[in-house]
């Protein structure tokens, strides 16, 4: 299987998405939204733009938006999904408008850089051997100033954080790939225009990030070939679930799609149905009647505490069975997340102890004072920072009619 990068966040987001859709390949009702719609025409009118150039023929941006029309009426059908019912077809016409002619206008004359291709499929090697490669479109790659750009034309309604732009695969693969096509190529430049914003985002991978990348993508690419073998493919449930078009076929939502239909009276009866809201409500019940059980132990193990210190005792008989009341009062010291965590830390470091405490384990310093490990200058230090907690405990167990009597 060759890869690319729109299959390897397939499998990031969900393996049983990806099992569906790349090794079952399962068909499903051809839906495309709106928005998908939007930025497909958009492409086309930029690819035109740059592709007529190359020719010498500049377009007037009437002649772009008129192409842009041209496209989306010949495209355009009823079955295309608007999610967003308060905005019409016509509505996203004309932000398509709109990102053509901003775009348009801010970058005529359109001699920046020069074209060397639109919409260019190219294969990434990610080894030597070729063993592992993957595949993708640029949707414009230039050259300028002695480098090399890859540019990507973006219509979605968010502008991202350039974090996320930082880790985002693509157009870091298409630079090794440009790397390894073009022997001139001495470093690549990553650009993102942002349509709806009139935008455009520029970073740049060294080296170093972008040999990283390449190690991680074998890796993903080893992990998702290791899957195929065992046939593990977990769905992964989030937000983008109710985007997915394998919600039917999907074990997390499969019996939701089975009740959409049913009408309200055998929804009811459906033994799903039956058993969940049995479940749910025994649960419930349970939950209920262990709090309030938990609240009478408690009250009743304060009662017990009480009594064994009035009477003086440690053990407190029943019919059969007795309860060993323990109280006791312990040192206690600075944990990692405390207040002076850090001082005591650095006391541990100069008196050479830190190693054997390391991460602040109270265990291993307490074990250390009650074996006699630490001497009296030693202990003199730490008792700035010890405190004392008083733990009180009761547990319960048989006796025997012997102990009775």
């Amino acid at each position: 299987m060759i890869y690319s990068p729109s299959r390897l966040s397939t499998f990031e987001t969900c393996p049983l998405k990806f099992r569906f859709q790349y090794i079952d390949k399962i068909e499903t009702p051809e839906e495309e939204g709106v928005e998908a719609f939007l930025g497909s025409r958009v492409h086309e009118t930029l690819e035109k733009l740059y592709k007529d150039l190359k020719f010498l023929k500049e377009n007037s941006l009437q002649d772009l938006l008129d192409y842009f029309d041209k496209q989306w009426n010949k495209n355009w059908n009823d079955s295309i999904i608007i999610v967003h019912k308060e905005y019409t077809p016509e509505n996203y016409r004309k932000l398509g408008v709109k990102y053509v002619t901003d775009y348009y206008n801010r970058f005529k004359p359109f001699n920046q850089d020069k074209t060397i291709a639109t919409e260019r499929r190219i294969t990434i090697k990610l080894d030597d051997k070729g063993e592992y490669k993957m595949q993708g479109y640029i949707d414009r790659i230039a050259y300028k100033d002695g480098y090399y750009e890859v540019h990507d034309y973006k219509t979605n309604a968010n502008l991202p954080l350039e974090e996320y732009l930082i880790r985002d695969r693509q157009l870091s693969l298409y630079s090794i790939a440009l790397l390894k096509d073009y022997q001139d190529a001495k470093k690549v430049k990553q650009v993102w225009h942002f349509l709806a914003f009139d935008k455009d985002v520029t970073l740049e991978k060294n080296k170093k990030e972008l040999e990283q990348l390449r190690k991680d993508t074998i890796a993903l690419i080893k992990k998702i070939e290791a899957s195929k073998k065992r046939n593990d493919f977990p769905a992964q449930t989030s937000r983008l679930c109710d985007w997915c078009e394998f919600k039917p076929q999907c074990p997390e939502w499969k019996h939701l799609y089975k009740l959409e239909d049913k009408p309200a009276n055998e929804y009811l009866k459906e033994d799903g149905v039956t058993l969940v809201n049995k479940y749910a409500a025994l649960d419930s019940k349970y939950k209920k009647l262990k709090q309030e059980l938990e609240e009478q132990i408690e009250k009743i193990k304060e009662a017990l505490i009480a009594y064994a210190k009035k009477e003086q005792v440690e053990v407190v008989y029943g019919s059969d069975m007795k309860a060993k009341v323990k109280i006791e009062e312990k040192l206690k010291f600075p944990g990692k997340n405390d207040e002076q965590s850090e001082e005591l830390k650095q006391l541990l470091k100069t008196l050479g102890r830190w190693e054997e405490v390391e991460m602040l384990d109270n265990y291993a310093l307490l074990a250390m004072i009650k074996n006699g490990k630490l001497d009296t200058a030693e202990l003199k230090k730490l008792k700035k920072f010890e405190t004392k907690e008083t733990s009180e405990s009761v547990r319960l167990s048989k006796f025997s009619k012997e102990e009775e009597d």
